[in-house]
C-alpha cells in the first residue's frame, strides 16, 4: 500500500482496489510510524468508493494537529453526514496527558449510536473528562504548541536530513521515522543502545509491518533536547 521510495505515501488507487472484498477501512492520518499525510482528495476518493461497496472508512486523526494547516485535511464535518465515515480523535499526544486514557469518535448519529450499545458502563470517569473539557478548550496552548511543534520540527528536520549514515522521511506529524543507512551502526537496536547513554530514548521500529531493523522514530522536543538529540546521532553516526 505505501513504498518506501515514495516517502511511505500510501496509493490510493491500490487501497481503492481492495474495498470491493472489505467491509472496513482503516487509515491513519498523518501515519503511524512514517508520518506521511493524506490530501484530502485522496480521502475523499476513498469515502466515495467506500460508499459505493457498503464498507466502511475509519480514519485515527491521533496526530492530525501536528499538521501544517494546509495539510490538516481532518474529516471531522464529513463524518457526521455520512453512515459510512467514522473519524477517531485522541487527546494523548497534543495534551500530553496518556494517563486519563481519554479519546472520543465522531459519526453519523445512527452509526455512533449502535457503537453506544457496546460501551460499558463509567468508561471514561469524572476526572478525565473535566481534564478533557478544559483541555479542548485550551486554545492559547493549542496554538502555542503547534507553533513550537512546527518550528522545532523543521529545524530537526533539517539537521537530520544533514546526517550522514542514514535518511529522514517527511512528517506531517510530531516524529520522524529514519533508516540507518552505513555499516557504523547495524540495527535500530543498537543504536536506541548507545542513545542511552546519552540520556535519550527512541522508538525502535523493527516490529512495524514492512519496516526492518535498521528503522527507527524520533520525537519533535523542545529545542534544547533536540540539539542534544543531533548531538549524540552525529557523534555515534559520523
Amino acid at each position: 500500500m505505501s513504498r518506501e521510495k515514495n516517502d511511505f505515501r500510501i496509493d490510493i488507487s491500490e487501497v481503492i482496489s481492495h474495498i470491493p472484498t472489505a467491509d472496513l477501512v482503516f487509515l491513519c492520518n498523518p501515519n503511524n510510524p512514517t508520518g506521511a499525510v493524506l490530501e484530502r482528495r485522496e480521502i475523499l476518493s476513498l469515502l466515495n468508493e467506500c460508499k459505493r461497496c457498503k464498507a466502511t472508512l475509519v480514519i485515527d486523526e491521533a496526530f492530525i494537529d501536528f499538521a501544517a494547516p494546509e495539510k490538516r485535511s481532518s474529516m471531522l464535518a464529513e463524518s457526521v453526514k455520512t453512515r459510512n465515515l467514522l473519524v477517531l480523535r485522541s487527546l494523548t499526544k497534543l495534551f500530553v496527558v496518556p494517563g486519563i486514557r481519554v479519546g472520543y469518535a465522531v459519526g453519523h448519529k445512527e452509526t455512533i449510536g449502535k457503537l453506544s450499545i457496546y460501551t460499558y458502563p463509567w468508561n471514561v470517569n469524572t476526572m478525565a473528562q473535566i481534564i478533557a473539557e478544559d483541555a479542548i478548550n485550551d486554545k492559547s496552548y493549542i496554538a502555542r504548541t503547534q507553533r513550537i511543534v512546527s518550528e522545532e520540527g523543521a529545524y530537526l528536520y533539517e539537521n537530520l536530513k544533514r546526517m550522514k549514515g542514514m535518511t529522514v522521511y517527511p512528517s506531517g506529524a510530531n516524529f520522524f521515522l529514519c533508516k540507518l543507512m552505513g555499516r557504523r551502526v547495524k540495527s535500530a537496536a543498537v543504536l536506541d543502545k548507545k542513545l542511552v547513554n546519552h540520556g535519550i530514548l527512541i522508538r525502535n521500529c523493527g516490529n512495524f509491518r514492512g519496516l526492518n531493523n535498521r528503522f527507527f522514530r524520533v520525537a519533535v522536543r523542545a529545542h534544547m533536547e533536540n540539539m542534544e538529540l543531533i548531538s549524540a546521532l552525529r557523534t555515534i553516526l559520523e
